[in-house]
């Protein structure tokens, strides 16, 4: 009996592309992530053939090497297998990355949307970015994924953009 791949596959192109907005490339190679085993843990699991989507719902967690998310929804629309949009949700959902240079990225909102047509990751609703101690917030941020550019705020977004900035580490004085 043969599988059907759009679950697995949708989840594996999410989390290869999800590792890219902040510039860095996850921990592993791209060829040991893509060979990389995708765990969903969910309370319940839906595909639909015909709407070509899988909806995965309750405390999902999903990983794959150092990527993990995190939502109280995730839905895969993957039409003919081609992935078209990623949308997770939850209060908040959350992602969590570990770079290849060893760096450790959180991000969290209320929801998580990916749109690979764009090469556009939104989080929209109390969104938060982490990295190094560094934090960006607002109620939208969106990352273009091909240019590594972020935009904050704007779109409806009700509110003001916070940074908050750590100064660098003091470099210890030579002997």
């Amino acid at each position: 009996m043969r599988r059907d791949p759009l679950p697995c596959l949708a989840a594996l192109t999410l989390l290869l592309t999800l590792a890219a907005p902040l510039g860095a490339a996850p921990a592993t190679s791209d060829a040991a992530a893509r060979v990389a085993p995708v765990h969903i843990l969910a309370d319940q699991a839906e595909v639909d053939k015909k709407a070509q989507t899988s909806t995965y719902t309750g405390h999902v967690e999903l990983t794959q090497g150092e990527l993990k998310l995190q939502a109280e929804r995730l839905v895969v629309t993957a039409p003919g297998g081609r992935l078209r949009q990623v949308e997770a949700s939850g209060h908040p959902a959350r992602i969590e990355a570990v770079m290849a240079d060893g760096r450790h990225v959180a991000g969290s909102a209320r929801e998580l949307r990916y749109d690979p047509a764009k090469g556009e990751l939104v989080l929209r609703g109390d969104g938060r970015l982490t990295q190094d101690g560094n934090t960006i917030r607002n109620d939208r941020i969106v990352f273009d994924l091909a240019s590594g550019r972020l935009r904050a705020g704007g779109h409806g977004s009700g509110s003001r953009v916070e940074v908050i900035l750590q100064p660098p580490a003091a470099e210890e004085p030579a002997p």
